[in-house]
């Protein structure tokens, strides 16, 4: 009699669940997840999905993150139940998240305390990392894999379904990388974990060649993976073999110098202004150019070109529309800069209050307000007439291209900070000369308005602190930095 009373309430949720997930309604789904937890891993269907799978499926990321918090409490393995034919493949819900490219529901599912299902496989003996590659969400998968960041044996063990196919081979079959070895798709994508290791076992794979004859190391240059150049550069001096890497050229006789030179569009670093684009160009040519030896700079290709030709023909059109950010910027600034000065200057020569008649000393000489109009009006003069010179410094500059390395970059730094400094001080030196001037009664009442207006200059410096950081990050850094879009500036 239990059994079949066990029977009809399966039953029941069975068809309350397909009538909830059919009708969109899944605050019911996630109720009768609530009250039983056998509804964990009932099956729906011919597909034999779970109303997770259906969730995860729907991309409802709220209701995945619910179902899933009820399944950790209340169930075990609930996670690890594979549909019955989910798209041919028999996939668990981790399987689908992969696939679909969603990191947020990956991350939930995971969670803490489920990282076993990284190794999990459908049908096909494929893990969600395999799957991610199937369906190109090459986000996901660079996700999943740091996740096996401590053991990335492991992980590579994940990359492998059936047959001896791999990730790698399925991302070349399916045209989501131009190359033809396993250890070039993982150069041009900048898992240097994979590298490492392919390079370990088979070290005679750092002179494979892809179509166009570019081995790993102009691979590493053309796709800017800056952090596998420089584990190739740590690597060269271990063997001598692996110096001849470097001498290299493609089939049209571009070194490495010549393929950092050229501009390459599908391959940006993800900045936001062409001037910080252009210095990245810059400094990677440069850095590029540092590690090779001297004759490589003079060295041409079939085109009779040298690296520096290449460079100034490629980098021509980002050059003048740095030109025209950096004349707007400055010309913007410096009109800002100017009346900032011309405020101060008026306000440091007018004293709030007035002079004593007798002494000729000011009025609210002794009064803490007082002492701050002064010093923040002198502040606000100084510091915007340096910015000006700063300003006029770039404005009169011959924009060369070894110029947007550092000292382009320094004075509009230089130059903006000294403006974000005389903003700020002519603002506490207004507060501080007009609170001297108002009477007792009304100074209180004055204090919100202050509070407000310093409220709003905080609100706009801290838009405008991430292209001011990034710019000083860049300026810093000797080495450009790969950066993809989801990455935080």
């Amino acid at each position: 009699m239990a059994s079949t009373s066990d029977a009809k309430d399966v039953e029941r949720m069975t068809r309350e669940l397909i009538k909830g997930i059919t009708n969109i309604n899944w605050e019911d789904v996630v109720k009768i997840y609530e009250q039983d937890p056998r509804a964990h891993k009932i099956k729906l269907g011919k597909s034999g999905n779970t109303a997770l799978h259906m969730a995860v499926a729907s991309k409802k990321e709220d209701i995945v993150e619910q179902l899933v918090k009820l399944i950790n409490e209340r169930s075990e393995n609930a996670l690890e139940v594979l549909s019955i034919k989910g798209g041919g493949w028999e996939n668990n819900p981790l399987h689908l998240a992969a696939s679909l490219g969603s990191i947020p529901m990956c991350k939930c599912i995971i969670g803490d305390k489920h990282k076993q299902l990284l190794g999990t496989r459908n049908c096909i003996s494929a893990t969600p990392m395999f799957m991610a590659v199937y369906h190109g969400k090459k986000d996901a998968f660079l996700w999943l894999y740091k996740m096996c960041a401590d053991n990335p044996a492991q992980a590579l063990v994940y990359c492998h379904a059936s047959r001896g196919i791999t990730a790698l081979h399925i991302a070349i079959t399916n045209g989501y990388s131009a190359f033809y070895t396993p250890i070039l798709a993982a150069t041009v994508n900048g898992v240097i974990e994979m590298v490492e290791k392919i390079l370990q076992e088979f070290p005679m794979t750092i002179h494979d060649w892809d179509s166009t004859r570019k081995n790993i190391v102009l691979v590493a240059v053309e796709s800017r993976q800056s952090h596998i150049y420089d584990f190739l550069l740590r690597r060269r001096s271990d063997v001598v073999d692996k110096d001849l890497a470097f001498h290299e050229r493609d089939e049209k006789g571009n070194s490495a110098l010549h393929i950092a030179a050229g501009l390459q569009n599908s391959r940006g670093w993800f900045i936001p202004t062409s001037m910080l684009q252009l210095q990245w160009e810059v400094k990677w040519f440069e850095y590029v150019k540092n590690t090779l030896p001297p004759d490589f700079c003079i060295g041409t290709n079939i085109y009779r070109k040298t690296a520096l030709q290449i460079f100034t023909e490629t980098h021509g059109q980002l050059l003048d529309k740095s030109k025209e950010w950096l004349n707007n910027t400055c010309n913007s600034c410096s009109f800002i800069a100017a009346l900032i000065s011309t405020v101060a200057f008026a306000s440091s020569a007018t004293v709030p209050g007035g002079v004593d008649q007798d002494t000729g000393e000011p009025i609210f000489q002794h009064h803490l307000a007082f002492r701050f109009f002064a010093i923040s009006s002198l502040v606000a003069l100084c510091s915007s007439f340096i910015s000006l010179l700063f300003f006029f410094a770039i404005l009169t500059s011959k924009y060369d291209y070894k110029d947007f390395s550092y000292n382009l970059p320094w004075n509009i730094i230089l130059g903006l900070t000294s403006l974000f400094v005389s903003m700020a001080a002519m603002l506490v030196c207004f507060c501080s000369g007009h609170f001297l001037m108002l009477d007792d009664h009304l100074k209180y009442p004055a204090i919100p308005v202050y509070a407000l207006t310093l409220w709003a200059v905080t609100y706009f410096a801290l838009q405008q602190s991430s292209s001011y950081f990034i710019l000083l990050r860049a300026t810093f850094k000797k080495v450009p930095q790969r950066m993809y879009p989801q990455d935080p500036l």
